[in-house]
């Protein structure tokens, strides 16, 4: 089977594409060299003339985003729409996009795919707009599946980013200070292999939109989440909270994954996971 991926060389899209071998994989990615913007992009992805596409790529680092609201909004919209207009001169049928929890903003209970987005930042707003156009190309193409995933905080081995946990873990194998703003939030950490497999999942449906949660259920905050990684690594994590580093507005966002639930999907525990990242950053390298 001929497949697409954008962002195949990221966090998720690399254990995606291990988990494709023995396919016919396109990866783009500008780790490659490659954007998802461009022209020749558009070119190479009709030649493939994927069967499945997995549309990953995009700018997620929020404070970045955040500092960076243009290019954002360049990379995010434009570029799935431009990876869209390519899909839209092949055979393709399936498509798979990661939008983000980041489209709901913030609230005291778990967030449903048919909640009202209030998205509470640049980033979130560049994926709500990523997911209109996906509605738009799934009318177009009656004949195409188009699942769209929302996944929450994903952690697990291969998270280069300033996300919180590889944050912290580089800390503690470096044996650098380390300083965290916002560690009461209650947060939806969900494993990156239960990600992919969700992805995998949903690629398989009739020919509709649809759109999935990809959570635990369940909410952590940072300090929780320090629990886990001090009894999984048998080390005392020890920090300096400043509030500067507090992002403005932040509050507790935690899925309702009733609906993948459903489906069979059973994601690991937060410690699970956390122990994965911990092992995978003192392995050799």
């Amino acid at each position: 089977m001929r497949v697409l991926v954008t962002g195949g060389s990221g966090f998720i899209g690399q254990h995606l594409v291990a988990s494709l071998a023995g396919h016919d994989i396109l990866n783009i990615d500008t780790a490659l060299g490659h954007d998802i913007r461009s022209a020749i992009t558009e070119q190479r992805i009709i030649a493939f003339n994927p069967e499945v596409a997995y549309h990953l790529a995009a700018v997620h680092f929020i404070p970045w985003c955040i500092a960076n609201p243009r290019e954002t909004l360049d990379v995010n919209v434009l570029g799935t729409a431009n990876v869209l207009e390519a899909l839209r001169r092949t055979d393709v049928h399936t498509v798979v996009a990661a939008s983000s929890a980041g489209i709901y903003g913030y609230s005291l209970s778990p967030f449903a795919e048919n909640d009202t987005p209030i998205p509470p930042n640049v980033y979130g707003e560049s994926k709500l707009m990523s997911e209109v156009a996906l509605q738009r190309f799934a009318r177009e193409r009656a004949d195409t599946r188009v699942a769209v995933v929302r996944p929450f905080n994903v952690i697990g081995p291969g998270d280069l980013a300033e996300h919180v946990l590889p944050k912290i873990i580089r800390a503690m194998v470096s044996e650098r200070p380390l300083t965290l703003g916002s560690v009461w939030p209650q947060r939806d950490y969900v494993g990156v292999f239960d990600v992919v497999e969700a992805l995998r999942m949903v690629e398989e449906g009739p020919s509709v939109y649809d759109v999935f949660n990809l959570g635990t259920g369940h909410g952590s905050t940072v300090t929780e989440l320090i629990g886990h990684l001090e009894a999984v690594s048998g080390r005392k994590v020890e920090y300096t909270y400043d509030a500067a580093n507090e992002r403005p507005g932040e509050g507790h966002l935690v899925a309702d994954i009733g609906k993948m639930y459903a489906r069979g999907w059973r994601p690991e525990n937060v410690r699970h996971s956390v122990a994965l990242a911990w092992e995978d950053a003192c392995s050799p390298s």
